[in-house]
């Protein structure tokens, strides 16, 4: 629903004596929030709303030696508000882990230049803690907000996160292959459209030579037809006459007009 939309239902039900404050995409960053009240009765200060943070973990290993690696991001959009990174297991602290590390992707990803710094990353030893227990990925902000990233035992953290790679490996590979498909497709629909071409431009050709053949083929009967007549008229018996008369001239010495 649009906000004009919202708006507009709210100032109908109350007879415009609605106050609406829009919070956008105050509900876990996804559906915008509206905060209404009594217009006579409302506070005159704004309404002062923060965001939860937000981040993800993107790689979680576990090591031969039961060593753990762990990284991911984590970000807060509230301006001005910095976050760290706790992992608690079994009630029990484990660390705190500043966001230091530059994530480009993350900058792409919100349009926002001030997540360049919102990486971060850990190495855990067998000590702190085991594959069976339970890890709880906290991200905290400055405003004491909080948000729980991730709550399993770190095997199955690691099990699902490592699934999870090979699928986006998959879908990048199954993409690039589809890529290369289309670019093949294009490529050979190109060369149909050129072979298709040249078959036009043959057909164009054979078309004027039957043309050009026919022709001649009139042409040569036409050939035979006057053969045909002057070998008539010369073996006629005027045709004789005529031929023995021009030679008597020539003999006679007078003028001879073929």
């Amino acid at each position: 629903m649009t906000e004009e939309y919202v708006r507009r239902i709210l100032d109908s039900i109350s007879d415009g004596n609605a106050e609406i404050t829009r919070i956008p995409k105050g509900l876990n960053h996804y559906q915008d929030l509206y905060a209404v009240s009594d217009r006579s009765v409302a506070s005159p200060h704004p309404l002062t709303f923060y965001h939860h943070p937000e981040g993800k973990i993107d790689y979680c290993y576990i090591q031969p030696n039961g060593e753990v690696r762990l990284s991911g991001w984590a970000i807060d959009l509230n301006p001005g508000v910095t976050v760290e990174v706790q992992l608690w297991s079994d009630s029990r602290l484990i660390g705190v882990y500043p966001c230091s590390e530059e994530r480009p992707d993350i900058v792409a990803h919100y349009q926002q230049p001030d997540f360049l710094l919102s990486g971060w990353s850990c190495v855990l030893s067998s000590d702190q803690i085991s594959p069976q227990d339970i890890l709880i990925v906290k991200i905290v902000s400055s405003k004491g907000l909080q948000a729980i990233i991730e709550g399993d035992r770190l095997v199955a953290i690691s099990s699902r996160r490592n699934w999870e790679i090979k699928l986006s490996a998959a879908r990048q590979q199954l993409s690039q292959t589809q890529a290369q498909l289309t670019a093949t497709v294009d490529q050979y629909n190109q060369q149909i459209a050129q072979y298709q071409s040249q078959i036009d431009q043959y057909e164009s050709q054979k078309s004027e030579w039957e043309h050009l053949k026919s022709q001649m083929q009139i042409m040569g009967h036409q050939l035979d037809t006057l053969e045909n007549r002057i070998q008539a008229m010369e073996s006629s018996k005027f045709w004789k006459l005529r031929t023995k008369w021009f030679k008597l001239k020539r003999v006679l010495g007078l003028p001879v007009n073929e």
